[in-house]
C-alpha cells in the first residue's frame, strides 16, 4: 500500500466519522424540533385567541349592563315607595 492509499483511507474515515456525528447531532435536533412542535400544538388548543375573548368580554359588559338597569330600576321603586310622612325625623 502507498502513502496515497493510506491517506486516502485515513481521510475516508475521517469523512464516516464526520457523517456519523453529523447525523446523530441531526436526528438530536429532529427529535428536539418534534417535542417542540408537540407543545406549541398543546398551547394552540389551550390558547384562547383575543378574538375568542373579545366575543365573551362582549357577553359580559351585556349582562353586567342589564344587572345595572335591574338594580337602578329596584333601587328607584324603592326609593319612590317611602314619602316623607314616612320619616319623621326629617318634619
Amino acid at each position: 500500500m502507498g502513502t496515497t492509499e493510506i491517506i486516502g483511507w485515513i481521510v475516508s474515515a475521517l469523512l464516516g466519522l464526520v457523517m456519523m456525528l453529523g447525523k446523530l447531532q441531526y436526528d438530536s435536533m429532529q427529535k428536539r424540533v418534534d417535542h417542540v412542535e408537540d407543545q406549541i400544538d398543546m398551547i394552540k388548543e389551550d390558547y384562547f385567541k383575543k378574538e375568542d375573548f373579545r366575543e365573551f368580554k362582549q357577553e359580559l359588559w351585556a349582562r353586567l349592563d342589564k344587572m345595572e338597569t335591574s338594580f337602578e330600576n329596584r333601587l328607584d321603586k324603592a326609593i319612590r315607595s317611602y314619602a316623607i310622612k314616612d320619616f319623621p325625623d326629617l318634619n
